[in-house]
């Protein structure tokens, strides 16, 4: 398994969900009816598949694999990523205290919540933007110039320890439907 194509894969099925999102928040400003069903889908999504699954696999096995070679593990890039995750899950909790509020929604609950997801949105979008073209070349540079035995090893316990309680095939699933449904 190459580990950075398939983070790139991940980073992919995000950007879309993210995009569905976006289109729900621009269909709410305008008055048109959202499906508030939808959201739901969109933070179930993206707390299991990005926040949980995509986060962890990131954080335990490409982070950790970069420490036992060169990057310090406590300070620079791998902290600064780990910092990025950090903020990103406050995004989303901000976005989900907002959804939350009682329906009818009224204005001032619809701003919030557009306000919310344009920020999630392009927060991930920048975020995903420095791994994709800083982070995963210089990933993948090292791994070529000095094996990834260290690296095989890791990916192999989390597949085997850690993915299956994220329900993946699930997430995944439910990621494509977001992400095609005309309605979002």
């Amino acid at each position: 398994m190459d580990l950075i194509a398939t983070l790139g894969g991940e980073h992919k099925r995000i950007l879309r969900v993210l995009s569905a999102l976006e289109r729900l928040g621009v269909r709410l400003t305008q008055g048109t009816p959202v499906d508030t069903h939808a959201f739901l889908r969109v933070i179930t999504f993206l707390r299991g598949f990005a926040d949980g699954y995509h986060h962890e696999r990131e954080e335990q096995v490409l982070l950790k694999a970069l420490a036992s070679l060169e990057f310090s593990a406590n300070s620079g890039v791998l902290e600064f990523i780990r910092q990025q995750h950090r903020e990103e899950r406050v995004l989303l909790s901000h976005l989900e205290a907002s959804i939350i509020a009682p329906l009818p929604w009224s204005n001032e609950a619809i701003s919030a919540i557009t306000k919310a997801i344009r920020e999630l949105v392009a927060f991930e979008r920048e975020h995903m933007t420095k791994e994709n073209e800083l982070l995963f070349p210089e990933a993948q540079r090292l791994f070529a110039e000095r094996g990834t035995a260290d690296l095989e090893r890791r990916m192999e316990r989390y597949d085997r320890d850690r993915a299956p309680s994220w329900s993946v095939t699930w997430l995944e699933k439910l990621g494509d439907e977001i992400a095609n449904d005309d309605a979002s």
